[in-house]
């Protein structure tokens, strides 16, 4: 995810100057992997402000496409554009989720198929406009659903995500906790639907994210 948020915006970024912000973001996975992964954006489509980008993901130690992306961004004119905050101070230009989770997370699961997650955001996770990285905000959706998935009593443990999409609705400020709260919301034969959403103490979620899970066995009362 956050490598698929960086090859989009610096595809866009490279069409038109200006503010670049994901909307949303979609990805496919296609294959099993590594873990070693790679992108290459390989095309943008332009409709005013907005613009769409597509990537492909490659396993990098064996070259095979295992998953694609595709995003909407939209691009503030140079002259309306979000003042620029100073250069997050970060080892490279793409953390891992264990450097991510450096300040530790609080974890309550308040029912069988949900979890809540209470996590500290570092000045290290911020864009070049001082709030969190649309990649980094969508990890942070993952380690919700990677919690959920860790529930010893839960049914989620040899399952695969086959897709995910992530809605973003406000930007989120630095220096701060977020809470990622995550929860089954359906069931179809092998197939379970997961929403995970970020909250900045609002009374609406700053990101939405909804999985496509392909569980190991079949679930006792689902359909095909």
């Amino acid at each position: 995810m956050i490598l698929a948020d960086f090859a989009i915006g610096a595809a866009v970024a490279g069409v038109r100057s200006g503010a670049v912000l994901t909307e949303a973001l979609r990805v496919d996975v296609l294959a099993p992997h590594s873990g070693e992964l790679e992108t290459t954006a390989c095309g943008v489509a332009v409709a005013g402000r907005r613009h769409i980008a597509n990537s492909v993901i490659r396993d990098r130690l064996t070259g095979a496409i295992v998953g694609s992306a595709t995003g909407r961004l939209v691009v503030l004119d140079a002259d309306r554009g979000m003042p620029r905050a100073p250069r997050p101070d970060r080892p490279g230009s793409v953390l891992s989720i264990r450097e991510m989770l450096d300040g530790g997370l609080d974890v309550v699961r308040p029912a069988p198929s949900a979890v809540r997650v209470r996590i500290p955001v570092g000045r290290e996770l911020g864009n070049s406009y001082g709030y969190m990285h649309g990649g980094a905000v969508a990890a942070m959706c993952d380690v919700g659903l990677h919690q959920l998935r860790e529930d010893p009593g839960g049914d989620l443990f040899d399952n695969r995500v086959v897709d995910v999409s992530v809605d973003y609705y406000a930007p989120v400020p630095l220096a701060s906790d977020i809470e990622v709260t995550a929860a089954v919301t359906g069931r179809a034969g092998s197939r379970v639907r997961v929403s995970a959403s970020i909250g900045v103490g609002t009374d609406h979620p700053a990101a939405v994210a909804c999985y496509t899970l392909r569980a190991g066995r079949r679930i006792p009362g689902g359909s095909h």
